[in-house]
């Protein structure tokens, strides 16, 4: 069975993060062509990574799944559709703008709130299971 091996991308370049992606990508496979796992840290950079694996021939879910942190329309449109992690960003503005508001002018207003907004994981066509191997 083969090993699990996963990668993070991160984005370095902010004017072309589909460029850095799959140039990403790319160094990864170099580096580690046993690899069964990417998780993109913002949706740009796994749409690039999802290209660059399509043109080094890498299928996807069957040789390299493929998870996005953050969602774009255009992945239930790729082939395959890209799993993501989708972040509620609307509510999280949303809840900023309304405690900032309530703190302006009010002196005994908390500086710190914690809150937990769970993300959602929507689950499309580049993910497989990977067998586990005894002794791990």
């Amino acid at each position: 069975p083969p090993k699990t091996r996963s990668g993070f991308l991160a984005d370095e370049d902010r004017d072309t993060p589909w460029l850095a992606g799959e140039r990403q990508t790319a160094g990864l496979q170099a580096m580690a062509p046993d690899i069964t796992g990417i998780v993109a840290m913002d949706e740009n950079l796994a749409a690039g990574a999802l290209r660059g694996l399509q043109r080094l021939g890498r299928r996807i879910p069957e040789d390299v799944s493929l998870v996005s942190l953050g969602d774009l329309a255009a992945f239930r449109l790729s082939t395959p559709n890209v799993t993501a992690v989708d972040r509620p960003h609307e509510r999280i503005g949303r809840m900023a703008a309304t405690r900032l508001l309530k703190s302006i002018g009010n002196a005994n207003a908390p500086t710190q709130i914690v809150t937990r907004l769970e993300p959602v994981l929507i689950e499309r066509g580049s993910v497989c299971s990977v067998p586990l191997v005894k002794g791990r």
